[in-house]
């Protein structure tokens, strides 16, 4: 009988969330990464540091925040598309 072994790991800290553009952070407290607009990341690499248990339950309320966050976003963009005057003409 073969035996097979198992790992897993959550990368943390390699997309770190900051108000800092620079070396300390490749996203903005949103989750949006500073190079590339429109472009997050939802997961625990946005973590600073692994905190030494699993971190699912954390991970899922960063995805479900930094959801809201693009959402957010998103229906911005929509209302500001509605109203502007390039935007009525196209409708026309």
């Amino acid at each position: 009988m073969a035996k097979a072994g198992l790992f897993s790991a959550h990368q943390m800290g390699t997309c770190r969330l900051g108000n800092d553009k620079g070396a300390a952070s490749v996203l903005n407290p949103h989750g949006e990464t500073w190079e590339i607009k429109n472009l997050f990341v939802a997961d625990a690499s946005t973590f600073p540091t692994a905190s030494g248990v699993n971190p699912m339950i954390t991970t899922e309320a960063t995805a479900y925040v930094i959801a809201h966050n693009v959402a957010d976003r998103l229906a911005e963009l929509k209302r500001r598309q509605a109203t502007s005057p390039v935007a009525a003409q196209a409708r026309l």
